[in-house]
């Protein structure tokens, strides 16, 4: 495990975030960023968010749910009643590189509803998770115009988007080729299977994966044993005969080739 302290510096070492958010999507966003280096502070009620206390398993007094999308991040507890305790985040905000209420204001307005920014019924600790109000108003707007506007419409406000894609589209979308997530394997009978691909990149090693098709049974026995272990072909006809190795045979290869 790496301590904090010997930790390198990650690509947002310079970025300040302001969170804001309580549930899944948005702590486990910023989570995301405070791995890649950014300071990540995260401002909640002086009796802590809602997802802190969620049961049913704990680590201490923290639920395990807050505790698997909050790491990487340091914590300030606020009265958001008294005049004060609403003035300092205002401050904070304005030292940030990125906060996520300024993400759902310009949500607002790229729906074309900027009225529900200063909405009271939309703030505070739950009113934005559970307003009917909110889910029509997306509904409405999302309907009105294909995704790919949307999503071209909120890259263009800064507002992290992607579209819900069926296996399909994900599987042929841009993103997907570009990173190498399909993989074409191939056998020796030149039959081919697309495969997932490796998630981890190292573009600075310019290294490109092996892409060998999956073994069949015993298909490399007498190779590893035979040069791995120096066990001349003698032994190792034995070690078969004995049923302690198991080797390809023509009839393994027939059926799994």
């Amino acid at each position: 495990m790496v301590k904090p302290e010997q930790a390198s510096a990650g690509p947002l070492q310079r970025i300040r975030v302001i969170d804001l958010t309580f549930f899944l999507s948005g702590p486990y966003g910023t989570q995301i960023l405070g791995d890649l280096g950014a300071e990540v502070i995260k401002i909640v009620p002086l009796d802590g968010d809602n997802t802190r206390y969620l049961p049913p398993h704990f680590i201490g007094k923290d639920s395990a749910y807050y505790c698997s999308v909050n790491r990487n991040k340091k914590s300030v507890a606020l009265n958001y009643k008294s005049a004060e305790g609403r003035r300092l985040p205002e401050q904070l905000v304005k030292t940030a590189g990125a906060n996520t209420d300024r993400m759902w204001r310009s949500l607002c307005d790229v729906i074309g509803k900027p009225e529900l920014k200063d909405d009271p019924r939309l703030s505070g600790r739950t009113g934005r998770y559970t307003r009917d109000e909110i889910w029509a108003a997306l509904e409405e707007a999302f309907l009105s115009r294909p995704a790919v506007a949307w999503v071209d419409a909120m890259v263009k406000a800064d507002i992290p988007v992607g579209t819900v894609n069926t296996l399909d589209r994900t599987l042929n979308s841009a993103q997907t080729r570009h990173r190498g997530m399909v993989m074409s394997l191939q056998d020796e009978k030149d039959r081919t299977l697309s495969v997932a691909g490796n998630p981890l990149k190292f573009p600075a090693w310019h290294y490109a994966p092996p892409a060998q098709f999956p073994p069949r049974l015993g298909q490399h026995t007498r190779e590893i044993i035979g040069k791995g272990l120096g066990v001349d072909d003698g032994a190792i006809e034995e070690l078969i005969d004995a049923g302690i190795l198991g080797i390809e045979d023509a009839t393994n290869k027939e059926v799994l080739a």
